[in-house]
């Protein structure tokens, strides 16, 4: 049997972050670790707790501390965990603050199940992901 993967979901619509979990959970070997609705409580979570996500998976627009400021500070602090960027919006101009912020990859929210599965399992083996909508 496969390892699980450890996600740590980030976006302030917990409606979102309910199905997700759920969702991920049910169908994958994906353990979701935590979750958070802002990127400040991301990080306060990662400094408290030892079980480190081996994939976040975030939001860009979020209150307190968005999904860019969060990803530079998450690569600074904890450079081994992957972080794919989750989007509505998947203009080129976010695509690249992203990959400037050192994301593995970026997802767009308009994706099914399916392709969010494959990012999260693509990122985690040391792939780029840009599944952004067409």
């Amino acid at each position: 049997m496969n390892p699980s993967i450890k996600v740590f979901i980030v976006d302030d619509n917990e409606f979102l972050i309910k199905n997700l979990t759920r969702l991920l959970s049910e169908k994958t070997n994906f353990e979701i670790v935590n979750t958070s609705n802002n990127g400040q409580d991301l990080l306060n979570k990662l400094e408290e707790n030892s079980n480190l996500p081996d994939v976040i998976l975030m939001d860009i627009d979020m209150p307190i501390m968005n999904g860019f400021e969060t990803t530079k500070q998450v690569k600074s602090k904890f450079p081994e965990i992957k972080i794919l960027i989750f989007s509505l919006s998947d203009s080129e101009a976010f695509f690249q603050r992203a990959i400037h912020e050192r994301a593995n990859g970026f997802i767009s929210k308009n994706e099914g199940i399916q392709r969010i599965i494959a990012g999260i399992k693509l990122v985690y083996e040391n792939e780029f992901v840009d599944f952004r909508s067409a």
